[in-house]
């Protein structure tokens, strides 16, 4: 890609070798509108997940579990994604309880439905997301119905978001369903002779707008959430702190275990395409505890941490593994972020069947996470001398979860790996 001062030219490959071509053939290219973001220092060591309850002991048992992120439930709400909390004292009590101990509260809600509250009654025939016959694209109406992003919902819903804010001292959202859907109400600008309108752009500017509110009064703490659930769209992910992918897996007709593969994890597994921090929904398949250890070995290594669920893991597995990334930093210390697509060379790990991600601190002590996604065990075989060279001299290793030396045999560091199972040990310079 080559800027000038009147064009951008974008050169490309389209075939990378000789190919016989037979009749005609075109291409179409679209140029995404959402660029990608930095993210900031600390932000592996945001464990993001729901709460079972608003009170003190809730909280520590939250935080005791290494979560850092609280998210406060729809069922909290006077009404269904409508920011506004059943009992005001107790909710802005919760929250205070989760800030005294350092960690971040997000609210749910949703750009594509809400409550029948009176503000949506009033604006119900404008704010609606309808199908060709002018009812709901969802919902009962009793609890919640569809709402449109194209329509002054938007305007509705960025005002409450920001008033809860200011009132409950909240951290930000947390975004279910956030479209777009498709909607023919002319009333706001959908359908009309074309038929059924996708508000990409209206649902990207509602993002952009939310984002403003909550960066504006938090710029260090606040937090957009997004549960990327019926749909993903790309083009929210740049006002976007966290994303939740993975709920496609939960249903047998839609996806299997084995499709959680690397070509998968390469893709939408880091974040780094937009700069949002990826935290995958561990519901796939239904599966429950005895598959935690088969989510987390194919996650962590590239630096995805599960959304901490009770009923959908062992938080025996899960918990110990949050405690060691926060003790080692990973929520404050500046870090290098090494993934099983592009390890440097001074960690060579083996075989290449296994996952092996890593985190070096600025005082050379490295987190090593290695994943076998096998159904055999195998020993990850690592050459320390490369290691040692980039460290600093003599190393010593230590399981991160148990605190057992791990000993290296010779200048060979060796880890037994169970399959569908992990490791994670610490590098560090010997003292």
């Amino acid at each position: 890609m080559e800027r000038t001062e009147s064009e951008v030219i974008l050169r490309g490959t389209i075939i990378g070798e000789p190919t016989a071509i037979e009749g005609d053939r075109s291409w179409t290219f679209g140029l995404q509108a959402t660029p990608g973001k930095p993210l900031p220092v600390g932000w592996h060591g945001r464990h993001v997940g729901g709460i079972p309850g608003l009170d003190a002991e809730g909280a520590q048992d939250v935080r005791d579990r290494g979560q850092t992120v609280a998210l406060i439930w729809n069922s909290e709400t006077e009404w269904f994604s409508y920011p506004s909390p059943k009992d005001p004292e107790v909710l802005r009590a919760a929250v205070q309880e989760y800030h005294d101990l350092g960690m971040q509260v997000a609210v749910y809600i949703t750009l594509s439905g809400t409550g029948p509250s009176e503000v949506y009654e009033r604006h119900r025939d404008e704010w609606m997301m309808s199908i060709e016959d002018g009812e709901p694209l969802f919902g009962d109406e009793e609890t919640y119905s569809s709402t449109c992003a194209a329509s002054t919902y938007a305007d509705w819903l960025v005002w409450a978001v920001d008033r809860a804010m200011e009132d409950w001292d909240l951290d930000g959202v947390y975004i279910d369903n956030a479209g777009p859907y498709y909607c023919t109400n002319e009333l706001h600008g959908c359908g009309g002779a074309l038929g059924r309108t996708y508000p990409y752009f209206a649902t990207r500017d509602l993002h952009k707008r939310l984002w403003n509110v909550i960066h504006g009064r938090k710029p260090e703490t606040g937090i957009i959430w997004e549960h990327n659930s019926r749909t993903s769209n790309s083009f929210n992910l740049t006002f976007c702190d966290i994303y939740s992918d993975g709920e496609h897996f939960r249903v047998k007709s839609r996806g299997t275990p084995e499709e959680i593969t690397r070509l998968f994890l390469d893709i939408t597994a880091t974040g780094r395409q937009w700069g949002s921090q990826p935290c995958f929904l561990p519901s796939a398949l239904n599966l429950r505890e005895e598959y935690t250890d088969w989510l987390i070995t194919r996650l962590l290594p590239f630096g995805n941490v599960l959304m901490s669920v009770p009923t959908w893991m062992d938080y025996s597995r899960l918990s110990p593994v949050l405690r060691a990334r926060l003790e080692f930093g990973l929520g404050t210390e500046p870090v290098e972020w090494y993934t099983p697509e592009a390890l440097p060379e001074w960690l060579p790990a083996g075989p290449e069947e296994l996952l092996v991600g890593a985190y070096r601190r600025e005082d050379n002590h490295v987190m090593l996470t290695v994943g076998n996604p096998t159904e055999e065990k195998l020993a990850m075989r690592m050459d320390l001398r490369p290691t040692a060279a980039a460290l600093g001299g003599e190393l010593a290793v230590t399981d991160a979860l148990t605190g057992v030396p791990c000993p290296p045999l010779g200048r060979n560091l060796v880890l037994c790996v169970p399959a569908n199972s992990f490791r994670v040990v610490i590098i560090e310079p010997a003292q």
